[in-house]
């Protein structure tokens, strides 16, 4: 936006990296502020909002069904019994009293582990992902030629992206009632284990296979994230009492990581070297993404912020219509004749608290649409550079610290923070003003006036 009102006003745009070095140093300021002052502003008292600091994580959840000494991973020996059968075929727990929640097989990139589902055939050194007690997995990698192997932080990370737990409860009208775990058929019926079953908030002990089940038992069930949300719409045999904490914070898509990057570096590189024009290129790595299945394109949509997209476009045609009748060179004036007597300086000091003060209330992309024209014209009427007072339009559109409602960014961590609107207020108002003052040091120097 500010590009385009240099273009408008006949100058010449800034290069991609032009905002660059002034951003670099306000990234530091604020680092050293946040690291230094603004953490003794911040609440002490833990976040006492939101749901994800009440949930249970993945080890807590383990822990009150005995499981955590219980997780082991093996690999399959060639010459093993086991390979060619489906998981469903093994009866790994009626046969051993184990239970195969994941199997590791290495993909194009790195290892990939997959929900051990009922179709799913044994290969040649696959690992195993299982859980049950030590004494019967010695007696499984006997008699079924299996190494086992130490589960490192690599391993647990992406045990943790691929594969997770919830736990589910059965009402009094379940039909689960009175069937044993082997008739309820949960793997093949929703393509996840049960690993556990607590009853009167006491973990049952040893092969569950045969345990019938009763009102008011709850289940720790373990498989694919996707498999574990889809329990939420099941609502007449179990009901899912809280999803684990680590659920808010998996990334659906995490395996095209490697193609999201490319697609990024892709789209800076047009960007810097003019390939494209700009909304040529993000456009083209939106599609990108979408076509790599980096993200759904429903996904896509919600993540539209509609609100700031209407205020933008309605923004636009202001710009235009103050420009047309004047409104821009009234206001330029005023700022004019009420600064410009002092040196172009403080101009730029009225300037910044302008667009930061409008910056507070709308986005900083429609704080730019309708201060940049101004900001150029007044410098155009002090016979001094506009280059400085654009710079310091976009500084300071985007200085939105002082409310929660001034950036999509801020209202994300108010709540999972905890904080309340005098929090931004206490710790943002301050950096606004040290903002403020690097911009008017730095900006001349960098950007003469």
């Amino acid at each position: 936006m500010i590009n385009d009102a240099l273009s408008d006003a006949g100058l010449q745009p800034f290069g991609f990296f032009g905002v660059t070095p002034i951003g670099l140093l306000m990234l530091l300021l604020g680092i050293i502020y946040m690291l230094t002052i603004g953490r003794r502003l911040l609440p002490t008292s833990p976040p006492q909002t939101g749901t994800a600091g009440q949930r249970r994580t993945l080890w807590e959840l383990a822990q009150s069904y005995d499981l955590t000494e219980q997780l082991h991973r093996l690999r399959l020996d060639p010459n093993s019994s086991l390979i060619g059968e489906t998981v469903a075929d093994a009866r790994l727990r009626t046969r051993y009293g184990i239970n195969i929640v994941g199997i590791g097989r290495r993909g194009r990139l790195s290892e990939e582990v997959s929900p051990a589902l009922s179709h799913l055939e044994f290969h040649a050194a696959d690992e195993l992902y299982l859980v049950g007690p030590n004494q019967a997995v010695e007696a499984f990698c006997s008699a079924e030629r299996l190494d086992r192997l130490l589960i490192d932080d690599s391993q647990q990370r992406t045990l943790a992206n691929e594969l997770g737990m919830v736990e589910v409860m059965l009402p009094p009208d379940s039909e689960l009632i009175g069937q044993t775990l082997s008739q309820a058929a949960f793997r093949s019926r929703h393509g996840l284990s049960v690993l556990g079953i607590r009853r009167k908030r006491q973990p049952l002990p040893g092969n569950l296979i045969q345990e019938k089940l009763a009102f008011g038992d709850t289940l720790l069930v373990a498989g694919s994230w996707k498999q574990i949300g889809l329990l939420q719409d099941e609502q007449r045999d179990f009901l899912v009492l809280s999803l684990p904490a680590e659920h808010s914070t998996i990334a659906p898509a995490y395996r095209q990581a490697p193609f999201a990057l490319l697609i990024l570096l892709a789209m800076v590189v047009s960007m810097t070297l003019g390939l494209l024009p700009n909304v040529a290129a993000v456009l083209l790595a939106a599609l990108a993404m979408g076509l790599f299945r980096c993200l759904r394109m429903e996904d896509a949509y919600r993540s539209i912020n509609w609100p700031s997209l209407v205020v933008i476009a309605g923004m636009l045609p202001l710009a235009e219509a103050m420009q047309q009748a004047g409104g821009v060179t009234l206001i330029a004036d005023a700022l004019v004749t009420g600064l410009g007597g002092f040196g172009p300086l403080v101009l730029l000091a009225g300037v910044f608290l302008l667009a930061a003060l409008l910056g507070m209330f709308i986005s900083n992309t429609a704080t730019a649409v309708l201060i940049a024209p101004v900001a150029i014209a007044a410098a155009q009427q002090l016979e001094v550079s506009a280059y400085p007072f654009a710079m310091t339009v976009a500084v300071a559109a985007s200085a939105a610290f002082v409310t929660p409602v001034s950036s999509p960014v801020n209202t994300l961590v108010l709540a999972p923070g905890g904080y309340r609107f005098l929090d931004f207020v206490r710790v943002g108002f301050p950096l606004l003003l040290l903002a403020m003052v690097l911009t008017l040091v730095l900006v001349p120097i960098l950007l003469p006036l």
